[in-house]
């Protein structure tokens, strides 16, 4: 029996000719996902997010296709330069890019990719009305705060327990953003990791009034357990952007620690 091919969690690229059109990725990592054929990925840089279609090379490996392009555009990638991927699973990467010097690349604060994609406009905050609600059954000790784009919960004991916990999104927030249809969601914690998280609905797909979103064990139990989340913390969960082609949203979480 052959042995267990170790998982590949970080690489480089260097970008010969024709590398910002296209990327291929290493024979190590391609091995190291166990005979999974992905077809989508999701990258994250200091200006944000983005979804790139996987295919494949001649030689059966993988490669970063339609999608790769526009993010080395955004993030001003050229030849010459060395793109470090970090794989946190489920074909999610933090990338940090290096110019041909060796330096790591540098974005104006300003920059207008980093505030379309990362950060909601003082005018449209402006706009947000926030309303208080309960919820039913085992959300009724959680506080709810809703917008638009954002909902905050207080964290009650059922969120922290092992390998059980799991927490719901409004359904007027899950309504309002189409989340029905998601089949991905990336948690980016106050640290700027990120989190794959698996998914589950809740309530009736039939009624929309009465949908909501369900963040499952598996993923939140772990973004849980390592920002040291604790009963009476209060966690912010910001959409940011979704990338409707892959079906997948990506949420920024701010937390508010409980007094003692």
């Amino acid at each position: 029996m052959a042995a267990a091919v170790p998982p590949v969690t970080q690489f480089f690229k260097y970008l010969a000719p024709g590398c910002t059109k296209r990327l291929r990725l290493p024979p190590a990592f391609c091995r190291s996902l166990s005979g999974k054929k992905p077809k989508t990925a999701l990258i994250k840089s200091c200006l944000g997010y983005w979804g790139v279609k996987v295919g494949r090379s001649g030689d059966g490996n993988l490669a970063f296709e339609e999608g790769w392009e526009e993010f080395a555009k955004c993030n001003g990638l050229k030849e010459a330069d060395n793109v470090v991927f970090e794989h946190k699973g489920d074909m999610v990467f933090n990338v940090v890019a290096y110019d041909s010097g060796g330096c790591e690349k540098e974005y104006p604060p300003d920059s207008g990719v980093a505030a379309n994609r990362m950060a909601t406009s003082s005018k449209a905050r402006s706009k947000k009305h926030h309303r208080g609600s309960k919820g039913k059954g085992l959300l009724k000790t959680t506080k709810w705060l809703t917008s638009r784009k954002q909902f905050k919960i207080k964290m009650a004991k059922s969120h922290g327990c092992v390998s059980k916990g799991y927490v719901t999104t409004p359904a007027r927030f899950a309504r309002e953003n189409g989340l029905d249809s998601i089949l991905k969601l990336i948690l980016n914690d106050p640290c700027g990791r990120l989190w794959p998280v698996s998914l589950g609905h809740w309530g009736s797909r039939v009624k929309a009034a009465d949908h909501r979103l369900a963040i499952k064990a598996r993923g939140w139990c772990k973004f849980y357990a390592s920002n040291g989340l604790k009963e009476g913390d209060v966690c912010l969960f910001k959409l940011r952007r979704m990338s409707r082609s892959i079906s997948t949203a990506f949420m920024d979480v701010e937390i508010t620690r409980r007094r003692s």
